[in-house]
């Protein structure tokens, strides 16, 4: 095959894959919005029927169990809950520290009859306990090369 027709094949492959990628992003399907429980009135009605993550904390008390389904709210840091389902069965495993007060990220879809958020994936954040002591980690890592100089002397 000449190379010419090699060049073109190529350049119409990555010319016709730029247009696709400029078509979805104006569609708005591909795109996923991030939201907080709050943020979520000031969409308006176009935040309906559309793929969000939205963030916030597991409502105390909230979780109940129905069949394959999981109901829980979620709550945003300056009030307001979003009433939540999760086909648990069928959907995914639960996190591990999902719990009441928990912060989650949940990906899905916001029904406006009756309003709720049909949650496909669930993720919880790490709270403070999981995570490092910056300062103590950072004095330890400094007294270890100290240590490591002095042996090297």
């Amino acid at each position: 095959m000449n190379n010419m027709v090699k060049f073109g094949i190529c350049g119409a492959l990555i010319l016709g894959g730029v247009i696709w990628l400029a078509i979805e992003a104006q569609s708005g399907d591909g795109s996923l919005y991030y939201v907080k429980v709050e943020e979520i009135d000031s969409l308006g009605s176009s935040a309906y029927e559309r793929r969000l993550k939205v963030a916030g904390k597991v409502a105390a008390g909230s979780r109940r169990y129905e069949g394959e389904w999981l109901h829980f709210s979620i709550e945003g840091e300056k009030g307001g809950q979003l009433p939540t389902e999760f086909a648990y069965q069928t959907e995914g495993v639960l996190p591990d520290n999902f719990d009441d007060g928990a912060m989650v990220i949940v990906e899905g879809v916001l029904h406006q009859d009756p309003r709720r958020f049909e949650a496909k994936q669930i993720q919880t954040k790490c709270s403070s306990k999981y995570e490092a002591d910056y300062d103590q980690k950072r004095n330890e890592y400094e007294a270890s090369q100290e240590t490591a100089r002095g042996a090297e002397r």
